[in-house]
């Protein structure tokens, strides 16, 4: 079974109350990757499991060209309303419907431990990644309970491979690093 197949019903119900109460506490985490990839003017990305589009809506904030993809159609509508210049559509994290090297970053942000296949949905990321492009694999630490508290807990596990890089050989270092409580490049 696909994933979108698997979760785009399930995860449709209750998108606008996702964007109105989860997402905002992932945008020290969406701010933090974008900084450290240097997302500005001019980058393209694709935010796979883009939900309702917050962490696109900030890489567009910061000029990006953005793309989205999530197996949730309210999730889609949404994002498409945040961000009526994005190119957002519904569909499977293993079939993106891109064409090769379409993007400079490609972020999944609580994303990819969803994909029923999970290495044909990175193969696909990297197909649709151009030659010098970046993926960050990032998830969040359990929610602190104030903003003090949450800029203070800046270590978030990830780890950001590189599209040169062949991927099969990558995931080992990127299941560890998702196991280590920090992430460094």
């Amino acid at each position: 079974m696909t994933t979108g197949r698997a979760f785009g019903e399930l995860c449709s119900r209750g998108a606008r109350d996702w964007a109105s109460y989860v997402e905002p506490q992932y945008q020290l985490l969406y701010e933090t990757v974008h900084d450290r990839l240097g997302i500005r003017n001019g980058t393209r990305l694709l935010d796979v499991g883009c939900g309702p589009g917050r962490a696109a809506l900030l890489a567009a904030e910061r000029g990006a060209q953005v793309a989205g993809l999530d197996a949730s159609p309210d999730s889609i509508e949404a994002a498409r309303e945040r961000i009526p210049t994005g190119d957002f559509r519904v569909g499977d994290m293993e079939g993106l419907p891109w064409p090769d090297g379409a993007f400079d970053v490609v972020t999944g942000f609580n994303s990819f431990q969803f994909a029923g296949k999970p290495v044909v949905a990175l193969a696909e990321v990297r197909r649709v990644l151009g030659s010098a492009g970046s993926l960050p694999v990032a998830k969040r630490p359990p929610f602190p309970t104030s903003r003090a508290a949450q800029a203070k807990q800046q270590e978030f596990h990830c780890s950001i491979a590189s599209s040169s890089g062949e991927w099969r050989h990558q995931l080992p270092r990127i299941r560890q690093r998702f196991q280590s409580p920090n992430c460094r490049q």
